[in-house]
């Protein structure tokens, strides 16, 4: 089994949150940015109607549009493609955040969809902060 150990003779704090480090692993951080980035991705499809870098999505032609009621926007048809957001988890290190393939993928070609805006990975790094502090505070308390 691999792993590092410390020892800190006198320093009870740092001792307790790099062992809280070890036991953590990854599995938290990802649950909490992959939280974020479905959020995000949400947004982007019901509200945002955008790419990821910002620039509005492309218009229905004349000929769909005609073919859409009140109740359909870009990205809203069926609910299937917001609905269909969720994520999954690979392994200990890795998590996807995804939508329904069968409405992305014809959806995606024209507007892209997945993607972090700086605004966007701020969020997460702000997420995985968040978690970090609360290891260090919870070690020297």
């Amino acid at each position: 089994m691999a792993g590092i150990e410390f020892h800190i003779e006198g320093l009870a704090g740092p001792t307790r949150l790099l062992e809280q480090l070890q036991h953590v692993g990854s599995r938290p951080f990802l649950i909490d940015a992959s939280r974020v980035a479905m959020n995000q991705l949400r947004r982007r499809i019901q509200i945002e109607k955008a790419e990821p870098d910002g620039a509005p999505w492309a218009e229905w032609s004349d000929a769909y549009a005609k073919t859409r009621g009140p109740q359909h926007s870009i990205g809203i048809d069926t609910g299937e493609m917001l609905r269909g957001v969720k994520r999954r988890f690979r392994g200990t290190d890795q998590v996807e955040v995804f939508t329904d393939p069968e409405h992305a993928t014809h959806f995606a070609k024209r507007r892209p969809i997945a993607g972090f805006s700086p605004e966007d990975a701020q969020q997460i790094e702000d997420v995985f902060a968040k978690r970090m502090d609360a290891l260090v505070e919870g070690a020297f308390a």
